[in-house]
């Protein structure tokens, strides 16, 4: 007798019933746009009192954004949506977390820029002051996707894969001519100045602004490669994308709180970091065949600066 395959609502009923201990009457469950296809659900539970949970669920090969939840961003109270632990839908894992009511990113607000930059300061003055036990977490590890080694190849695909590209050319030139001096910069910025847990990645997509229950909170996610290194690295990602008018206003409202001896250079070779990873997720974007999902505008502007770094530099 064939046994028709569970739903994914019928999934998801029967493992948060259990999960949580509730009493379900109705979930609705809807893929997410943006990212890869099929790794988020927002899902609304329901229970017998007709009292909504909402929820985000979002698939992961393995545990190291609950650990870093559980280890890090709960126990020092760093505004991250609550985690609950993993359920399985059709063979896959999602980690179960709190969905945040929030306003839509407006990459142009100045003022998002400065209350993300308050929040910026809370993080680094809490692990600056705990850093030797922050220095122990087995959820921090190797960065996979970053360093000379990673970055090289994706540009040297996107130089072969079109060389009429001139601004491939330059791109693959400049990195490639310069490799001693970027390994450098990143061994001097895991040593030199504060440190602390980097997020790896903040930029107005990464972070909510809550509303209604949640309202003027804000809450990070999406933690990419978290390590321990320099303050200056989360600052110039979101340095990189803050409108003109705001960019001094960060950097002063930053230094008034964090600051330390030769901060300008060390900043300014975390903004030289920041680009060549940027760049090269476009570039590893480009050389999948996804390159309708990169703005022309934005990857002229990130090679530009980059090329004219490393070239005043030599």
């Amino acid at each position: 007798m064939h046994i028709p395959k569970a739903t994914i609502a019928d999934q998801i009923t029967e493992q948060l019933s259990q999960f949580f201990g509730l009493e379900i009457s109705q979930v609705r469950a809807v893929y997410q746009e943006g990212g890869s296809p099929g790794t988020v659900l927002k899902v609304s539970v329901f229970d017998k009192g007709q009292n909504e949970h909402p929820l985000i669920l979002k698939r992961q090969d393995n545990d190291a954004a609950y650990r870093l939840y559980k280890q890090y961003l709960e126990p020092y109270h760093l505004n991250s949506p609550k985690e609950y632990g993993y359920i399985e839908l059709d063979g896959q894992r999602f980690l179960v977390m709190d969905y945040i009511k929030h306003i839509r990113a407006n990459w142009d607000d100045s003022n998002n820029y400065l209350i993300a930059v308050k929040w910026l300061i809370k993080k680094d003055l809490i692990t600056c002051q705990n850093l030797d036990s922050v220095r122990n977490l087995d959820c921090l590890g190797k960065m996979e996707y970053y360093g000379v080694d990673y970055w090289l190849p994706e540009f040297e695909k996107w130089y072969k894969d079109s060389t009429s590209n001139h601004q491939a050319k330059e791109v693959w030139r400049s990195v490639n001519a310069n490799q001693n001096r970027i390994n450098e910069y990143i061994g001097e910025l895991n040593e030199v100045g504060v440190q602390t847990v980097v997020h790896g990645d903040l930029q107005m997509s990464n972070i909510l602004f809550g509303e209604d229950e949640s309202n003027n909170e804000l809450f990070v996610i999406d933690w990419t490669q978290p390590h321990i290194s320099s303050v200056t690295k989360d600052l110039a990602s979101l340095y990189d994308n803050a409108p003109d008018d705001v960019k001094s206003e960060l950097i002063e409202t930053y230094r008034k709180q964090m600051d330390f001896h030769h901060f300008d250079e060390v900043f300014a070779k975390a903004k030289m970091l920041r680009d060549i990873g940027y760049l090269c997720w476009m570039v590893w974007m480009i050389n999948e065949g996804q390159k309708e999902e990169i703005t022309q505008n934005e990857l002229d502007r990130v090679a530009t600066s980059l090329v004219m770094s490393l070239d005043e530099g030599r």
